[in-house]
């Protein structure tokens, strides 16, 4: 089987450079009112990141590299083996005009730039966890072709995240010349996603012109995401349906049904969203309990810890 690597974006809201650098960006720029999103969940990090290094430690011993993107290397957490982990830097792969970023969509669009990544990579959010064991062909064919998950979707106007995919869906078929509805789009299911660099490149090339000149430093209905390079490889026809079984929860949802959903000897990736709650006592009550259900499977240190 060929190398495939695993990568994802990364961000510490608690790392006082970043915070310094974020708040110095917001007031030279006037964007007073994004000062507030520093504590929510855009940027909220639960300290779990060690669960998902050793769910790939575990449940994908075959992964060849492991990639973290990060804006400054203040982010990396202390306990990061770094002989072990791959640290990418936003100025590594970015171009400086587009820097700073806050926005993990014009991260996604320069994946191409990250050194030696692989041809076969996984691409995946901090809080998408392998929760039981999965092998390569859960990902790819032997052929090397990404498997995905994926539904047609009715677009919102109003909804900021629903228009992203659409761009993603229009700008491919109409660069490929293929018809595509007005009002509705292909929306991947949102876990962890193969990918090939190759078309990661093609599509950053053929897509160039809608891509580039929307990119923005934080989120906005004009932005394209990841979806763009799986949306290229359906309409291409370059895939098969994925089999993963995956689960979406959030921490809104009742402590039993998340930690009934960690503990499952069935789900292979559980997708932990953490949106905030607003009673941070209860908060962090909840975080000990989650912790416990993620130490049942994952209680041991891993190569990618020091």
């Amino acid at each position: 089987m060929f190398d495939i690597d695993f990568v994802f974006p990364y961000v510490n809201n608690h790392d006082d450079v970043w915070i310094k650098q974020y708040k110095d960006y917001c007031k030279r720029t006037n964007r007073f009112e994004r000062l507030n999103e520093i504590n929510n969940e855009r940027f909220d990090d639960v300290g779990f990141l060690k669960y998902l290094l050793r769910g790939i430690d575990k449940y994908m011993p075959w992964i060849h590299n492991v990639f973290i993107i990060v804006s400054n290397i203040e982010q990396v957490p202390s306990f990061i083996n770094k002989e072990k982990v791959k640290i990418i830097l936003h100025s590594d792969i970015i171009p400086a005009k587009f820097l700073p970023t806050y926005n993990s969509t014009t991260i996604e669009m320069f994946l191409k730039n990250i050194p030696g990544l692989s041809e076969h990579f996984i691409y995946g959010n901090d809080d998408m966890y392998p929760t039981n064991p999965l092998t390569p062909e859960d990902f790819f064919t032997e052929e090397g072709l990404p498997k995905y998950k994926f539904d047609l979707h009715s677009l919102n106007k109003f909804n900021q995240f629903s228009q992203v995919c659409y761009n993603n869906y229009k700008d491919v078929a109409k660069v490929l010349n293929i018809e595509y509805l007005k009002n509705q789009y292909l929306k991947p299911e949102h876990t962890l996603a193969p990918m090939r660099l190759s078309s990661v490149i093609k599509v950053c090339n053929i897509c160039a012109e809608s891509i580039y000149k929307n990119l923005s430093n934080f989120r906005s209905s004009a932005n394209h995401n990841q979806y763009i390079y799986i949306i290229y490889e359906i309409l291409k026809g370059y895939y098969e349906e994925s089999r993963i079984i995956f689960k979406y929860i959030s921490f809104k949802n009742s402590l039993e049904s998340i930690k009934d959903t960690i503990e499952s000897p069935y789900i292979q990736i559980t997708y932990l969203n953490d949106t905030s709650i607003d009673n941070r006592y209860q908060f962090k009550k909840q975080i000990k309990d989650i912790e416990d259900s993620f130490n049942k499977k994952l209680n041991n240190k891993c190569k990618y810890e020091i």
